[in-house]
């Protein structure tokens, strides 16, 4: 029986396995290191690169990190917020059945109640005036109602009236509506008197010995009218004194009537400021003075404010109350300015006084700058 033929061995060549590369004998049919037959042919086995992938994952998560940590710019985070805004005013709009947001209402601040100041009735008004470019001291005169000479005496200018632009003056107004005016000696009688350029009605009731009051009720004008050129104007040179009907003898018997006491009030006592005081860098002087009783209903606190070196007064202050609040037109410069005050119960109105019901008070003087 024939044997099977055996492979020739391949002497003189070094045999090694083709699997893994170990030498074995030159008669294996398997390698002792891999079990791999040696016959056949050899298994190719794949190479996975391992460093790439951690080379490549490490460079991911370095990119990843930075992406997710990079902040957003200004511009990016507003064009988002816009965007949002006008999609949510989009649906709004069309009626979206999308979730409204819900607005809650912020909770009101309650606000402290302050007790009311009294009304004055009357404030003399203008009182102060900046020059400006063109103004001179006879048109401004004209366009408050006041006079030249009072401007000039009021604010110590120079007899020439002169100006400079930025200058604040005061403006002090006679008759009803500022002070206590001239006092005429009444002559009887009236005359009629056409207005000229620059004219007054406090210049033509100084020319003529009239006053303001009685000038303004025969021509039935307001003190804040302006007077025309060429207006004819009726000068009364004695207050109307009204015509009393002869009272016809009716009754054989006269009664007798009993005189009504007349009312007497006290002089109002001065609080606040103090005599001669400083005061600087205050916002608001407050005058005040205690109350002398109830007032009637035509019955008012007078406050008559000048300065010291002055006759003529700043103004005048009818008021319910015990307090006049002076805002900062009254204060002075650096230097300051020096008021004389004091208070006094007249009856009437500021633009028809009466007569006074009380004495007036003592004079403080103090120093607002």
């Amino acid at each position: 029986m024939s044997q099977p033929a055996s492979p020739q061995p391949r002497y003189g060549r070094e045999r090694v396995c083709p699997h893994c590369g170990t030498r074995v004998a030159q008669k294996a049919k398997s390698c002792f290191f891999c079990g791999s037959p040696l016959d056949g042919e050899p298994r190719q086995r794949l190479r996975v690169p391992w460093a790439d992938f951690v080379l490549f994952a490490v460079i991911a998560a370095v990119l990843a990190l930075w992406w997710l940590r990079a902040p957003e710019t200004p511009g990016v985070q507003q064009i988002a917020s816009s965007n949002r805004q006008g999609d949510i005013a989009a649906e709004l709009t069309a009626g979206s059945p999308t979730a409204q947001p819900t607005v809650i209402p912020p909770t009101p601040t309650p606000t402290p109640t302050e007790t009311p100041q009294p009304t004055p009735t009357i404030l003399a008004a203008p009182l102060r005036h900046v020059v400006k470019s063109g103004d001179t001291v006879a048109a401004i005169a004209q366009k408050y109602g006041s006079t030249i000479k009072d401007i000039i005496q009021a604010n110590g200018l120079g007899a020439d009236g002169r100006l400079s632009v930025g200058q604040a003056l005061i403006i002090p107004l006679a008759g009803p509506t500022g002070g206590l005016g001239p006092t005429a000696t009444p002559s009887g009688g009236s005359l009629v008197y056409t207005v000229q350029s620059g004219d007054t009605i406090s210049d033509i009731a100084l020319k003529y010995g009239s006053q303001i009051d009685w000038i303004l009720n025969a021509n039935k004008l307001k003190a804040t009218d302006f007077l025309r050129i060429g207006q004819s104007l009726t000068i009364p040179l004695s207050p109307a004194t009204p015509t009393v009907a002869p009272t016809p003898v009716v009754a054989l018997v006269t009664p007798t009537v009993t005189p009504t006491p007349e009312r007497a009030l006290a002089a109002p006592s001065l609080l606040a400021p103090a005599s001669a005081a400083v005061l600087s860098g205050q916002a608001v002087v407050l005058l005040t003075w205690t109350s002398v009783g109830t007032l009637e209903e035509t019955e008012f606190y007078v406050v008559t404010l000048r300065r010291a070196d002055r006759e003529l007064p700043v103004a005048t202050f009818w008021t319910k109350g015990t307090t006049w609040r002076l805002q900062t037109q009254y204060r002075g410069d650096a230097t300051g300015i020096e008021y004389a005050w004091s208070v006094q119960v007249h009856a009437g109105s500021a633009e028809q006084p009466g007569k006074t019901m009380s004495p007036p008070s003592e004079t403080r003087r103090f120093t607002w700058k």
